[in-house]
């Protein structure tokens, strides 16, 4: 009898063991999340996205860019600054000059072009530009202008009074598609 209630002990000590390992582990509580701190998106800064027109292959030209920019008026006589670049489609170029006169102060004339050819065979042309020619211009500053031009033909972009003076300075633009 004494094996009976020892196998029987066994027996029912084996089945809580067996449920026992069938149940499973509570699962442990999660940390509480950390409190959420509303931060702001940094400031959009200058895009840096290509304008559709300029994300199209370029043709395999050259372009020449000739800008003039004439200072006249006041009885003084025509002051005639020239520059000129070559480009290939879609591309861009820079031109610099600067000087310092001893008696009135310093000139500057400086360009950045881009010229790119329409569908149609214009020419779009986005040029900035500084001039500055003392005592008559002395912070004229910066010109940014996009015109359509025809191949080989002028056109005046700009005119604008000194306000020192009676002088005027002009801004002519030919673009050329080179063959």
């Amino acid at each position: 009898m004494k094996s009976a209630f020892t196998a029987l002990i066994v027996s029912a000590t084996m089945v809580s063991l067996t449920a026992q390992a069938q149940t499973p582990a509570p699962k442990p509580t999660p940390p509480p999340a950390p409190p959420t701190v509303a931060v702001e998106a940094p400031p959009a800064g200058p895009s840096t996205a290509v304008p559709e027109e300029l994300a199209r292959p370029g043709q395999l030209v050259n372009i020449r860019v000739d800008i003039a920019v004439v200072e006249e008026g006041a009885g003084s006589p025509v002051v005639r600054k020239e520059m000129t670049l070559i480009l290939a489609d879609r591309r861009s170029g820079s031109v610099r000059s600067a000087a310092r006169v001893d008696k009135i102060g310093g000139l500057q004339l400086s360009a950045d072009v881009r010229p790119w050819v329409e569908r149609d065979g214009r020419i779009r042309t986005l040029v900035t530009m500084n001039y500055v020619s003392h005592p008559h211009f002395t912070d004229w500053g910066q010109l940014k202008f996009e015109p359509l031009l025809e191949s080989g033909k002028l056109l005046t972009v700009s005119r604008a009074s000194s306000a020192v003076s009676d002088r005027y300075v002009r801004v002519d633009v030919t673009a050329t598609i080179l063959k």
